[in-house]
């Protein structure tokens, strides 16, 4: 299904342009990056370019015709950040269906012959809103023209709305097996939760409580991403797992423990590095992405693929500081909303920069830096206790709740949990001035992420 993915700031501001004047038809352009895998063609909005009276040559209640240095201005937005256009335009008087018109096609036809001599190869979307709904499609670079079949809006809440007048239907529920589910969040919660297709990137500790979680929720679709293989050390803290569990894949244990517990499930197990295309292949067909692991490098290039993909990503972490000498125990669990204009893990400072260059190193290198003390606390052997992994792991997937059904008063996209003192919190960082998550948002696939081809990443 194609997708035009936008924040509630960038639709607040795009119908508020168009509805200036209800009268008329009015119109405005989104600049857009744009990324395709096999669930279709993806717009991510980045900007908008509004239209002032001067843009309009003509415009009457059942028409427009707009200058060509509008379209021009665009072209020159888009081409300045190598994204391409959506074309957005209103028919506030539609009765009925909602349908483009022949004067409609004909326009955005000349508008894309023009973006493409200008742009290049690029799909060109178009919106067209009515007085209670929308409609959308994309015009492809070998010439088709494709229906959008839903509307994301995603940042601290996100919506997935179908888009047009023919409704799908709906997923099946076993109403009676999740009878007190629905209780809580609803039938059509039920639905939303057996629909989306949810990342998991590391399925130790931390991911393979996530999984059984959400398996028992009713979530029916995985990818699981890990490169490791289980360890009879695993089996402390690592769900599906037993004393009969032999080593193999951990992606294959947990897929295994999934299907057990929901036998229809469909998963995806890969043991690609998630700092690889490969990797980001299979996560960027997510609807949501769980960041379980306890790398900085894997954890930026999903800070990444959240911004500009506007794909929410759910960051974990745990901590444990056994004390010295049998003391006090110390430890936290931490859970991130990682999405669209909010502040990403460079701004909360759960990232640096310079553990990125550590893990990037080489074993020589790695080993001189830490002998001369320039680099400390890369060890992976840390203390780790499955109480506190699904405490962690708890914590994410409510937040996924939170994310798509609003049950919490917070607007915070940071909670804390802190075992030395049994409290919990939320806290709100804010965006950085600068920061490279400005930069990439809405970029799509337009700008590479920080990941090499296969076979080119740091296991």
């Amino acid at each position: 299904m194609n997708t035009v993915r936008m924040t509630s700031a960038q639709l607040g501001a795009l119908r508020s342009s168009l509805a200036a004047d209800a009268s008329r038809e009015s119109a405005a352009i989104l600049t857009a990056g744009f990324f395709e895998n096999g669930r279709g063609v993806h717009l991510t909005v980045r900007g908008m370019v509004a239209a002032s009276s001067g843009d309009y040559d003509e415009r009457t209640a059942g028409g427009l015709r707009m200058s060509p240095l509008f379209l021009n201005r665009a072209i020159a937005a888009a081409e300045r950040d190598g994204i391409a256009l959506v074309m957005s335009h209103t028919h506030p008087h539609s009765n009925g269906r909602l349908q483009y018109s022949e004067t409609d096609t004909r326009g955005e036809r000349e508008s894309y012959d023009t973006a493409r001599r200008c742009l290049g190869e690029r799909p060109m979307g178009s919106l067209l809103l009515g007085p209670d709904s929308m409609i959308g499609r994309v015009w492809m670079p070998d010439g088709r023209i494709e229906s959008i079949g839903q509307l994301r809006v995603v940042d601290r809440h996100a919506r997935f709305m179908r888009m047009g007048t023919r409704r799908a239907e709906p997923a099946a529920v076993d109403e009676g097996l999740y009878d007190r589910q629905i209780r809580a969040f609803g039938l059509d919660g039920q639905r939303v939760l057996a629909e989306i297709r949810i990342g998991i990137v590391g399925v130790g500790g931390t991911g393979s409580s996530v999984a059984e979680q959400l398996a028992r929720e009713g979530v029916q679709s995985f990818a699981l991403v890990d490169p490791d293989a289980f360890e009879p050390s695993n089996r402390t803290r690592m769900y599906g797992t037993d004393a009969g569990t032999k080593r193999r894949p951990k992606v294959e244990v947990v897929g295994d423990n999934i299907r057990r517990i929901s036998p229809g499930s469909a998963v995806v197990e890969s043991r690609a590095d998630v700092v690889s295309q490969e990797a980001l292949a299979i996560l960027g067909e997510c609807d949501v992405v769980f960041s379980c692991t306890d790398r900085h490098r894997p954890r930026a290039v999903l800070n990444e693929l959240a911004h500009q993909l506007f794909i929410p990503v759910i960051d974990v972490g745990v901590g444990v500081d056994p004390g010295a000498g049998g003391g006090a125990f110390g430890a936290s669990a931490r859970v991130n909303l990682v999405s669209p204009s909010l502040p990403c893990l460079h701004c909360a400072g759960v990232i640096s920069a310079e553990r990125i260059l550590a893990e990037s190193l080489g074993p020589g290198d790695l080993a001189d830096r830490e002998k001369r003390g320039y680099i400390s606390g890369m060890a992976d052997d840390a203390p780790s206790v499955v109480s506190l992994t699904t405490i962690a792991a708890g914590l994410a997937v409510f937040l996924l709740k939170d994310v798509l059904f609003r049950v919490s008063r917070s607007d915070s996209c940071m909670v804390m949990a802190d075992m030395a003192d049994l409290t919990a919190r939320t806290l709100s960082p804010r965006v950085r001035p600068g920061c490279a998550c400005t930069l990439r948002a809405g970029m799509g696939g337009c700008m590479a992420m920080s990941a090499p081809q296969r076979g080119n990443g740091r296991r």
